[in-house]
């Protein structure tokens, strides 16, 4: 009888503890489903509250991340639009249309028989340009004033520029008397080139204007003395040739 007792109590237990075991096996099968535990003591089968709060706020934490850089794209696109839309509005290039309206304008300005006058030669000084290594290199005697003058003589084919040393002036500088340039190797690299598109060389420096078919040359002046300038004569509606002037008119041009 005490034997039976005995066994029928040990199979209880065994089915209480076969019980508990299927149930914590469960609760660690769900807990694998969901992605929120960590290797668990095989004694207590504890898990770790602590990991799954630090997922969850890592989880949050990409969330906010991915907002801020969606935010900050935004915020850069908006920025780019407007800067292209300042820029834009901000076009410094010479209104012709405007300025020819006033005979007394900023830039001195004037239109006649195709020829567009200038005093800016802060606008593009092509004199700075030449490329005097490319000619033959001579001399020309003068006697201005009651002066002994030596001019000197650049000269290429057809091309030449003749320079002096001006010291009636102050500073003292050397000047460009006068010269032509038809070709792109007597010049160093520049944006006005020698057969350019007349548009290509006007849309350089001016809005596009009305008279703009009508341009047949720039001329473009040192300063409001008018005796040095520089012009840029278009033919079948590209540049054909650079010219230097002056009022120097002791000097042999021989354009």
């Amino acid at each position: 009888m005490i034997k039976r007792i005995i066994i029928y109590i040990l199979i209880f237990g065994l089915g209480v503890f076969f019980g508990w075991w299927l149930n914590e096996l469960y609760r660690f099968g769900d807990a694998m489903r969901n992605d929120i535990y960590r290797p668990f003591n095989p004694d207590s089968l504890v898990f770790n509250i602590d990991s799954i709060k630090h997922k969850e706020k890592t989880k949050d934490d990409v969330i906010i991340m991915e907002k801020t850089s969606n935010v900050e794209l935004i915020e850069s696109m908006d920025s780019s639009i407007q800067k292209e839309q300042v820029d834009i509005k901000k076009d410094n290039r010479i209104n012709l249309d405007e300025i020819l309206k006033d005979s007394y304008n900023t830039y001195l300005a004037s239109f006649e028989n195709g020829d567009l006058s200038l005093c800016s030669y802060q606008l593009f000084d092509l004199t700075e340009k030449v490329k005097y290594s490319a000619f033959i290199k001579t001399t020309e005697k003068y006697n201005p004033f009651e002066k002994a003058e030596t001019v000197i003589v650049y000269r290429k084919d057809s091309s030449f520029v003749k320079t002096y040393f001006n010291d009636y002036v102050t500073p003292n500088r050397t000047v460009i008397l006068c010269g032509r340039i038809l070709s792109n190797d007597l010049l160093r690299p520049s944006k006005v080139q020698i057969g350019m598109k007349k548009s290509d060389f006007l849309n350089l420096f001016f809005q596009t204007g009305k008279i703009y078919n009508q341009i047949e040359s720039v001329s473009i002046y040192e300063d409001e003395m008018g005796e040095i300038f520089t012009s840029y004569i278009f033919s079948e509606d590209s540049l054909a040739e650079i010219k230097f002037d002056s009022d120097c008119d002791w000097v042999d041009k021989k354009w």
